[in-house]
């Protein structure tokens, strides 16, 4: 297979949200937060662009990008947490 995994980039944007879920609560610095909020909207743009964007969506093959993420690693992480 070619190219990034719409999946897995779903995972990446899921797996920060909840992870940087301090920038609410705490301030730690500038760069630190400024750093986070932009690995969130980085990630969040290349999952608009995969799936909106031509020529981008027009390329991505979704009978390739076939793991089943949901079943085999969000719901054991969801149970395990």
């Amino acid at each position: 297979a070619e190219g990034i995994s719409l999946r897995t980039q779903e995972l990446f944007v899921m797996v920060s949200l909840t992870r940087y879920t301090d920038l609410l609560t705490t301030f730690y610095s500038y760069y630190n937060s400024l750093m986070k909020i932009f690995f969130i909207t980085s990630v969040s743009y290349t999952i608009y662009l995969i799936r909106r964007r031509e020529p981008i969506c027009s390329t991505y093959d979704r009978q390739q990008d076939n793991f089943p993420h949901w079943k085999f690693l969000v719901a054991p992480s969801a149970v395990v947490a």
